[in-house]
């Protein structure tokens, strides 16, 4: 349900525009208000209504809105401008982003989401949970002016055959070839039989640094293809998807000769 909704420097909105849904202490219609049962919970109006002379601005509103809807579902094609419209009644509006925000209500909690971008690029993008009483609770919080470059030297690793219950170890090495810190943002697990390693500290331009999964192939056998996601501050392969695979023998159907080719557990550290 929405809250408020905000825009800055789009279309005929120069200045920030607040079109809001909260309502007013006033309790002589109190059927027109939602309030949910806790003291976090901010009093929203059912319905509103949208009126002014011609040409002030309402048609812009709801475009503003359906444009900031259509840019959070669809995104924009790699290597293409944003059509958005910036404000063109003053010169130096055309030097400045537009701003976007969303504050809703889901599942008896608000939030506070918002973006601000230009043509060429996303400089910011938030998500907040908010409330009345309690601090703001941040829940992603990207700047694109402390973005970088990074080069993966391994995407795919394979491990080769290994005995059912046995555990080895990958690494996959990146490097900042950009001018920012690098930082590794979130992993997820391939599953929950891996476990990752990474340093949360950054990695300054010109450094390389490393991420380890271990697989545990006790529950595993025949072949295997697992992958994870890597998220870091970068301009291009923000997120990174990377593989391992190989093949895991039931350790009861190996013969003497193929105990020997299968390497011990020691040596199963894979760059």
């Amino acid at each position: 349900m929405l809250i408020r909704f905000t825009v800055e420097n789009f279309l005929s909105f120069n200045q920030r525009t607040e079109f809001t849904m909260v309502a007013s202490p006033d309790d002589n219609h109190p059927h027109h208000v939602v309030q949910e049962d806790n003291k976090e919970s901010i009093g929203l109006l059912r319905t509103s209504l949208i009126y002014g002379a011609t040409n002030a601005g309402k048609s812009n509103l709801i475009k503003a809105m359906k444009f900031a809807q259509d840019f959070i579902v669809d995104g924009v094609d790699k290597n293409k401008n944003i059509k958005v419209s910036l404000f063109k009644l003053e010169q130096d509006s055309s030097k400045k982003p537009s701003r976007f925000e969303f504050e809703f209500r889901h599942h008896q909690k608000q939030y506070a989401y918002g973006f601000i971008i230009d043509p060429t690029q996303v400089y910011e993008e938030w998500l907040f949970e908010i409330g009345i009483t309690k601090e703001e609770r941040m829940i992603i919080a990207r700047d694109s002016a402390n973005y970088t470059y990074i080069k993966w030297l391994e995407t795919s690793i394979n491990f080769g055959t290994i005995r059912s219950g046995e555990k080895v170890k990958m690494i996959y090495r990146f490097k900042n070839v950009g001018e920012k810190p690098l930082f590794i943002l979130n992993v997820s697990e391939a599953c929950n039989c891996s476990e990752t390693e990474y340093n949360t500290d950054p990695v300054q331009p010109g450094k390389q640094g490393t991420i380890s999964v271990t697989f545990n192939s006790k529950t595993q056998v025949d072949a295997i293809r697992k992958s994870l996601i890597v998220e870091t501050n970068t301009f291009e392969n923000r997120y990174q998807r990377l593989v391992f695979t190989g093949y895991v023998k039931d350790c009861c159907g190996l013969g003497a000769e193929e105990e020997d080719e299968v390497e011990s557990e020691d040596d199963r550290v894979i760059k």
